[in-house]
């Protein structure tokens, strides 16, 4: 991989990690705090899914939008998992 492609996962990754961190802690900040992170994180995602050596603007997008969503995705997943083995636990 080069230099310029991991730069751009670093990106992706950092962005990802803070969304996934405030959807799974969303009381260990403020909500003022959460909203910041969120922002700055959503930033990075979007800056960068546009370095992306794609030419339409619309993949581009699409990409930013799923890595956006995704972490909000897996923690309901993984909330709605535990919830089950629990109740499943106590029949």
């Amino acid at each position: 991989m080069t230099t310029e492609a991991l730069e751009l996962a670093a990106w992706f990754i950092v962005g990802m990690t803070g969304l996934y961190y405030v959807r799974a802690q969303p009381h260990f900040l403020s909500q003022g705090g959460n909203l910041l992170l969120s922002g700055v994180d959503i930033l990075l995602i979007v800056g960068a899914s546009y370095r992306l050596p794609i030419a339409s603007d619309v993949t581009r997008s699409a990409i930013a939008a799923i890595a956006i969503t995704l972490p909000a995705a897996v923690v309901m997943v993984w909330r709605w998992a535990r919830q089950r083995r629990r109740t499943a636990a106590h029949h």
